[in-house]
């Protein structure tokens, strides 16, 4: 994106800013979908459900 854009430190910072919240929103994603799907896994083991 910088290249494309002039350099200026206060833009350069708020693309940084953007781009890292953007990332640990989808980082907090990924890791509640993975720990759903281990309680998931470890509750059917519990039940006998699985293989």
């Amino acid at each position: 994106m910088l290249l494309f854009v002039p350099a200026d430190a206060v833009l350069a910072i708020g693309l940084f800013g953007a781009w890292a919240v953007i990332v640990g929103v989808f980082q907090g994603i990924g890791a509640a979908s993975l720990r759903s799907a281990a309680r998931s896994a470890t509750a059917a083991r519990r039940t006998g459900s699985g293989s």
